[in-house]
């Protein structure tokens, strides 16, 4: 997922997932675990793997999504308090 937004790497796995045929009930078990593999923080992972159980794939992309959106915000800040030294 480096290079891919949250929104496009879900809909990449969603594509390959229904090309697998699984069965209703492994769609989102599948997704969830490509959700986590995807991820490259390790720690981000960490916290995923705990939410995994209680978490729907929606509340788990919601909660990546949070995450990739901060983590834009912060570069951007980082950029900005660079320039201005």
């Amino acid at each position: 997922m480096v290079c891919e937004t949250v929104d496009e790497y879900i809909i990449h796995c969603k594509l390959q997932v229904q090309k697998c045929k699984f069965a209703p009930n492994e769609y989102e078990e599948h997704l969830m675990e490509q959700l986590i593999i995807g991820v490259t923080s390790t720690e981000f992972k960490k916290s995923l793997l705990g939410k995994n159980a209680t978490s729907t794939l929606n509340q788990a992309i919601d909660f990546v999504c949070t995450h990739e959106a901060a983590s834009s915000h912060m570069s951007q800040l980082h950029i900005q308090q660079y320039q201005l030294k």
